[in-house]
């Protein structure tokens, strides 16, 4: 099994082909309009060979596999937005991994707590958190 945390040398034809793809909404999502697998090219160094569209996503974004199963702050199954990922479980009690850009956006926002949960599709109690940094988010 390869090391999950080495870089990906992912080809260029691959990520361009992904992303004609792909349609920006007004909602900020990258909807995939393509099959509900992705063929990994032979060469990238990794076990898997066919994949969700999401973690071909993630794959091209991060150059890497993600560890953890990747779910969606916006909700939209066909979304392969990278700023909407969290890698792993979205839960009060479990905010471990969360994309350092989303948290940033969110600290950034002039809005109320209760208005930036319905902007991000988030509980008031997750923005708190968010807010206070607790459960050593990243």
């Amino acid at each position: 099994m390869k090391n999950n945390n080495q870089k990906i040398t992912v080809p260029q034809s691959f990520n361009d082909d992904f992303k004609s793809r792909c349609e920006t909404m007004p909602n900020g999502c990258i909807s995939y309009l393509g099959a509900h697998t992705v063929r990994i090219p032979s060469g990238v160094a990794t076990d898997a060979r066919f994949v969700s569209p999401r973690r071909a996503a993630y794959l091209i974004d991060k150059k890497q596999m993600p560890t953890r199963e990747i779910k969606l702050v916006c909700h939209t199954p066909t979304c392969v937005n990278p700023e909407h990922f969290i890698e792993g479980r979205l839960r009060n009690t479990d905010l471990t991994v969360i994309d350092s850009k989303l948290i940033k956006k969110i600290k950034s926002e002039k809005s109320s707590q209760r208005e930036i949960a319905k902007k991000y599709k988030l509980s008031r109690n997750t923005v708190a958190k968010l807010l206070r940094r607790e459960n050593s988010l990243i």
